[in-house]
């Protein structure tokens, strides 16, 4: 009894009081009972006032009692009275402890009886206690009430107030509470966060969140009171519908303890006010730390996961027990809705089905939901059996017309359009007058889709007999004529009748939404019609540009292509900037043709040495590794690599591509390729296989001529190729004007010894070179080089000339044309070569020439010199100066041996072609091409060249027809093959 003890040590404060003011009175009786004795009463009070502060009660109340019956005097002294008043007192505590009925009232009288006193005072206190300890609140407060300070100091007036504020709060009587817990709202004191948390409580129930907000955190202070508090303040920002501010209060309060339920007031409060990204935030918290759910909770959660879209989470949450109850159809229609977004409408389609049979009310919409889902999930044979069954449960639903589009478009799928029409048809003499146009236009929608799968799939033979069908059973109006007139002459042009579909196209009026495609149309009649000209390339912008400006239907796909065209041409014609320009816009109209657009805007920028945005490019098309231009720029991302000397990239490069596509048309360069970077690293063994591989399965290529020239120069490194003879007899069999015994050996031939020194170190350095060590031998001759004076000696040229090509297999190429410079003597016509090969690959056509030309000056042999006017005509060219290339050519004619060969009239045409010169390009590719008598490797060339130059002034037909030519005449020439499928794709 915690409070007793209070009282105790107030009946000691009243003794103190007591001894005070009566001591005079005291002295003397204590003098007079000094000097007669001791005095048994006077034991007898100090007894029961002992067993009083030991909280024997019921023994001191007898002590007390028997004290104040051992005196029966009439008349007290005034000490013995006071001895009285003050035994009287401990009686009537005594019984309010031990809870005597009659407690009350005896307290009453004492205190009417002895007003004045203090022991009055002392008592009204114990009785407010004795109530309050009770949980008797009402009597309490009447007690306590006389007892309050406006402004407690003292530990005892606070403790007053509090209780009589506390029992205000549990009598409701709210105002007084309030103002009396405010009271002690003062930091200084011990009730100071008791008090505050109850204010902020009053102010809670009163509806003052903001006030209950301020009263209760000042309240956790305490400890005691921080988890209550913060449930308080929690529910006040629920209340006051601050989600945010309710979040970031829970957010800061993570680390103290509080009721998991908190999480479910911020859920709510977010949820009710839509905020539901902040809903998913606390549902989650609220669900890790619950063992389950609430249904309403549950439902409250799934809504919010579907509103903010995380579908795989409200898929993954076990919700079955919901089935059942009130939540569960709406569950159900979102997990519904969520399948279709997810386009797995399988499952959608079972979900509806549950939720017709679960939900009456709903049957007829879940049922048409679960039709439409089989429809798109296309399970027709179920759909079709199951829209019976609705036909006949609903005849009269308002779904009715779109589930027999549904069955019938299914029936057109699974079985024929022609069942679907009868179908319709059935349905259609059926159905009332309500019903009969929906029908109606259900059957022209279907006829229509019909006639558009039918031309996608190229069936216009059947897509005619449609037309009639639909002319017979429906009158036409002037926009399903014109629909008509548009597919008609679609169809006409595919089937290259351009005169009649240009007739249909023009029956299109301005009003039509097939009007822009009808332009577009003829603006590809026109422009196929069109000669190879500046002026058709400015007509072909012009359609471009009237197509792109009509106001009304717009097809992107044909924008791109149209594009697409324009920019082939630019790129064709070697304008780089326009091609780049107009394949951008293609590219940003659309997603179609993009892979080809991709590759050619690498191949834009690899010829303009732009390798970054090459390889960016090329990279793009590599994503997609099915394509053929995948497998094009896979190698040319090689040559990227190549040109950078970057052979290991190269070599990896191509391992990956003849794994991925051993049947490509790009596998004989991709081995030329592979074949000269194990060349540059030395792996002479891996290069000859390669080089073999090229010459045995593609003897008939350029890239075959080229590996048999590289195997026919390493007898001059010291290389030894074993079936030497067998690769050139195998080549020769493809290529008649080859001769295999022909061959002539380059081979340099060691210096005459000077020294014995130089010799050692020469012979040193050499092995290493041949042994592809090429570090190794260019420090070995930088030493011979450094440490003897070899000018004038028979060792200057073949040491600059190996140390220049140890350079050049090294990959650098600055210090190998640097040393190759120095070469002069019988060796200076082979570092010239090289020099101008260089240069050549690196793009740098003019130091290329420069090399070229002085091979022509100093080469001791017609076959030499024709070879660097040839490489001469061939730079030239790709510089695009027709007219020194053509100087260069009639050098070549002026030769009576070359004077009519293969390769001077195929370049001839190539230049006539380059300088405008169409039709007299035409004739002489046509000429080589179909003479049988001529180089299979260049007549193919020709005709490749011939259905190229068809394609680029339009005359697709005609370019399609040279290449089947192509391919039945050289079959054999499989690089050429290569080329002409790859320009095949384009005519399609």
């Amino acid at each position: 009894m915690p409070f007793q003890n209070l009282l105790n040590s107030l009946v000691g404060m009243c003794v103190y009081i007591f001894l005070v003011f009566f001591v005079p009175l005291s002295y003397a009786f204590s003098q007079h009972h000094t000097l007669t004795g001791s005095n048994p009463l006077n034991t007898t009070f100090q007894n029961a006032l002992t067993l009083f502060e030991q909280q024997h009660y019921e023994a001191a109340q007898k002590s007390f009692l028997s004290y104040l019956a051992s005196d029966n005097s009439s008349v007290f002294p005034q000490n013995e009275l006071n001895k009285k008043i003050e035994t009287t007192y401990y009686i009537r505590l005594c019984e309010l402890y031990l809870k005597k009925s009659y407690a009350e009232r005896n307290s009453i009288e004492f205190i009417s009886q002895y007003e004045k006193t203090l022991y009055a005072d002392n008592l009204k206190l114990a009785l407010a206690n004795s109530f309050y300890e009770e949980g008797n609140y009402r009597r309490a407060a009447y007690y306590f009430a006389p007892l309050e300070k406006s402004r407690p100091t003292q530990k005892e007036e606070l403790e007053i107030n509090f209780r009589l504020a506390y029992s205000y709060f549990k009598i409701s009587r709210t105002k007084e509470a309030l103002r009396t817990f405010s009271s002690l709202q003062s930091k200084n004191n011990e009730y100071y966060a008791q008090a505050s948390y109850y204010v902020g409580f009053i102010n809670y129930e009163l509806g003052s969140f903001e006030q209950a907000i301020d009263n209760l955190t000042k309240a956790k202070t305490d400890k005691k009171y921080t988890e209550s508090a913060n449930k308080l303040i929690a529910k006040s920002y629920y209340s006051l519908e601050e989600c945010q501010n309710l979040s970031d209060f829970l957010s800061s309060i993570a680390n103290e303890k509080h009721d998991v339920e908190l999480f479910y007031y911020a859920a709510q409060c977010a949820y009710l006010n839509k905020e539901f990204d902040l809903a998913y935030e606390w549902f989650g918290r609220y669900k890790r730390n619950s063992k389950q759910l609430s249904d309403s909770a549950a439902y409250q959660y799934l809504n919010t996961l579907y509103e903010t879209k995380n579908y795989d989470e409200f898929l993954d949450y076990e919700s079955s027990f919901l089935a059942g109850g009130t939540f569960y159809s709406p569950v159900l229609l979102m997990k519904a809705s969520i399948y279709e977004k997810q386009n797995n409408y399988k499952k959608a389609a079972s979900t509806y089905d549950q939720l017709a049979a679960f939900n009456p009310s709903e049957a007829e919409k879940a049922y048409y939901s679960k039709l439409k889902n089989l429809y798109l999930s296309e399970e027709y044979a179920f759909l079709i059996t199951e829209s019976k069954k609705f036909e006949n449960k609903f005849p009269q639903s308002l779904y009715l017309p779109e589930v027999i589009l549904f069955t019938a478009s299914a029936l057109a799928t699974n079985q024929d359009a022609k069942t679907a029409m009868a179908y319709l048809k059935a349905r259609d003499a059926k159905n009332t007058n309500q019903n009969q146009g929906q029908i109606s236009k259900m059957y022209v929608h279907l006829a229509l889709q019909s006639i558009k799968e039918l031309f996608n799939q190229s069936s216009y033979n059947e897509m005619s007999q449609v037309m009639n069908q639909l002319q017979n059973d429906i009158q036409l109006n002037d926009s399903l004529q014109n629909f008509i007139n548009f597919y008609t002459a679609e169809a006409l042009l595919q089937t290259e009748k351009v005169t009649e579909a240009e007739s249909y196209y023009k029956k299109i009026p301005t009003s039509s939404r097939f009007y822009a495609d009808a332009k577009y149309g003829m603006g590809v009649i026109n422009f196929n019609k069109a000669n190879y000209s500046s002026v058709a390339k400015q007509n072909a912008l012009v359609l471009l540009e009237e197509y792109l400006s009509t106001p009304t239907g717009i097809v992107k796909e044909k924008a791109v292509d149209a594009l697409t065209r324009v920019a082939t041409i630019y790129a064709v014609n070697k304008h780089y900037k326009e091609a780049e320009i107009n394949f951008m816009k293609a590219l940003n109209l659309g997603d179609s043709e993009t892979e080809y657009i991709n590759f050619s805007l690498g191949q834009i920028y690899f010829v303009n040495n732009d390798y970054q945005k090459a390889m960016y490019q090329f990279d793009k098309v590599m994503q997609t590794p099915n394509s053929l231009y995948a497998q094009y720029s896979q190698v040319m991302k090689a040559k990227i690599y190549e040109n950078q000397s970057n052979r290991k990239q190269v070599i990896a490069l191509l391992n990956d591509f003849i794994k991925r596509y051993p049947q490509s048309e790009k596998l004989a360069e991709a081995l030329y390729i592979r074949g000269n970077a194990w060349n540059g690293l030395g792996e002479n063994k891996n290069a000859i296989n390669d080089y073999t591989a090229l010459i045995t399965n593609y003897p008939n290529t350029e890239k075959a001529k080229m590996a048999l020239s590289t195997l026919e120069n390493y007898p001059d490194f010291g290389i030894e190729v074993e079936n030497m003879q067998e690769l050139r007899n195998i080549y020769a069999s493809h290529n008649s004007n080859y001769n295999p015994n022909s061959t002539t050996s380059n081979s340099i031939t060691n210096p005459s010894t000077t020294t014995d020194a130089i010799q050692k170190e020469f012979d040193k350095a050499l092995k290493l070179y041949k042994n592809n060590e090429f570090s190794g031998a260019i420090a070995v001759f930088r030493d011979i080089i450094r440490n003897n004076e070899i000018a004038g000696t028979t060792y200057y040229d073949p040491v600059y000339y190996y140390l220049g090509k140890s350079y050049q297999y090294y990959g650098d190429n600055n210090q190998a044309i640097s040393n190759l410079q120095r070469v002069g003597g019988q060796m200076q016509t082979g570092a010239l070569a090289d020099m101008g090969d260089i240069e050549f690959g690196r793009e740098n056509y003019n130091s290329a020439i420069t090399h070229y030309k002085s091979l022509a000056k100093i080469a001791p042999t017609d076959a030499l010199r024709v070879m660097a006017w040839e490489k001469l005509t061939q730079t030239y060219c790709r510089q695009e100066d027709y007219a020194t290339a053509n100087d260069y050519l009639a050098i070549i004619r002026n030769k009576k041996s070359y004077s009519s060969s293969d390769f001077v009239r195929l370049y001839e045409n190539k230049i006539l072609a380059g300088q405008q010169q169409i039709d007299a390009a035409i004739e002489g590719f046509s000429k080589l091409g179909n003479d049988r008598q001529a180089n299979p490797k260049y007549a193919s060339e020709a005709l490749l060249e011939l259905a190229t130059l068809m394609h680029t002034i339009g005359d697709n037909a005609s370019a399609k027809s040279i290449l089947q030519d192509l391919k039945n005449q050289f079959a054999e020439q499989k690089e050429t093959q290569q080329k002409a499928n790859k320009l095949a794709l384009k005519l399609k």
